[in-house]
């Protein structure tokens, strides 16, 4: 169990690297078109551990999940700027450190 979660953390990871700012849904989404037996669960968890790492960073910024429900960004650390805001990622959501 320990080497699938590596290996979907890196996947999540990977998959931060290109699309930078995603919610939960929206890279469950994309984690299903390989493995479409994988539980949103499981790539919230992944991306839990990530941020508790320090490679994405949870932000302010929300959206609409098709629940209808608000749900929050994150982005890839790499990207969040040193003053904490970052315009063109976030839409001028304050980031969460």
């Amino acid at each position: 169990a320990k080497e699938v979660n590596q290996n979907q953390n890196k996947l999540i990871l990977e998959i931060f690297k290109k699309r930078r700012k995603l919610t939960p849904e929206e890279c469950w989404k994309i984690v299903i078109e390989t493995s479409p037996k994988t539980p949103i669960t499981s790539v919230r968890r992944s991306i839990t551990s990530l941020t508790d790492s320090g490679h994405l960073t949870k932000t302010s910024f929300k959206k609409v999940s098709c629940l209808g429900k608000p749900a929050h960004v994150w982005i890839i650390t790499s990207a969040v700027p040193k003053e904490g805001i970052n315009i063109y990622y976030c839409k001028g959501a304050k980031i969460k450190r």
